[in-house]
Order: C-alpha cells, then sequence, then structure tokens
C-alpha cells in the first residue's frame, strides 16, 4: 500500500502494520499468527525543510569562487506569470543560481522532495535533472545538469 503524505497537514502520525500468517506454535507455543508494529512519523511544513534553504559552496568546474544557491516554495500568482515565496498551498519549486549565472527556475515538483532531499528528472535544458541532498549536518551536495551542463555543488546551509 502507498499512501502519499502531501496533504497531510503537520503533525505527527502513526502508522501500523499488521500481519496474519499460520501460526509457529512449535517454536511458539504462543503464537496466535498475527504480529503488528506501530511506527510514528512527523510531517512539517514546507517551509521548515532542510532543502529550502540558501546554501553556500563551490561548484567543482570553478573550487575558486563561491556561488549561493537556494531553494525556495512557491505559490504562482494569478495568470501564472509571476510567484511568492510561500509556506502553504504551495504551487511549485523555485531554485536559485543553480547555474551560478544568477537564474531562477520555477518546477511543479514532480518527483520528489523530502526534508533533505529534491530530485527531478527532466529532458528541459532550463530545468534542474538530478539531485540535491542536505546531510543532517547542513553540509549539501547537488549532482545535476542544467541548462545542458553537468554540475557538481558542494556547500553548506548559509541561513
Amino acid at each position: 500500500v502507498i499512501k502519499n503524505t502531501g496533504d497531510l497537514p503537520p503533525g505527527t502520525y502513526t502508522a501500523a502494520l499488521v500481519v496474519d500468517k499460520e501460526p509457529n506454535t512449535f517454536c511458539f507455543p504462543e503464537d496466535d499468527g498475527r504480529d503488528s508494529i506501530f511506527k510514528t512519523f512527523e510531517i512539517v511544513n514546507v517551509c521548515e525543510l532542510m532543502i529550502m534553504n540558501k546554501f553556500k559552496g563551490v561548484f567543482e568546474s570553478a573550487p575558486e569562487d563561491s556561488v549561493i544557491v537556494e531553494f525556495l516554495p512557491i505559490k504562482l500568482l494569478p495568470g501564472n506569470q509571476d510567484w511568492e515565496v510561500a509556506c502553504e498551498d504551495i504551487s511549485g519549486i523555485a531554485y536559485i543560481n543553480l547555474s551560478g549565472q544568477n537564474d531562477t527556475a520555477t518546477v511543479i515538483p514532480e518527483d520528489a522532495l523530502l526534508n533533505r532531499y529534491y530530485t527531478q528528472q527532466t529532458n528541459q535544458p532550463f530545468w534542474m535533472s538530478g539531485f540535491f541532498e542536505v546531510s543532517e549536518d547542513g553540509n549539501c551536495r547537488g549532482e545535476y545538469k542544467i541548462y545542458d551542463e553537468q554540475r557538481i555543488f558542494n556547500g553548506r546551509i548559509l541561513e
């Protein structure tokens, strides 16, 4: 069973797995054939995700020049020609300066957006195709293609 958690409001949730099987009374005389496990997980507001930050680092192709890249949750404004940063009812993600040319791209997140990880696979040359990951200590690495150029970025959270 796959459940999309994208529509759940922020909070703590419990997931349960219950399995009914043939009892193994030879090894476990009290086995009734039913086993279960419960786990909790937390949904946070998109603005609290570690990936939604400014990152300072370098492209491996130009290690002498530091750059700042950024990921932002956005909401498209009427007419879909402009956007604003939004923490509720987001329309997509804006990533800024991923090519190192002070560019901004906005996309509807089609692939994966997790707390510390963003990935997107596309044939559109002006959108990122690859991944960007943040470790728990705030260091980050991105390996992606944008504007038909392969980029590898290493850095850390700036804010």
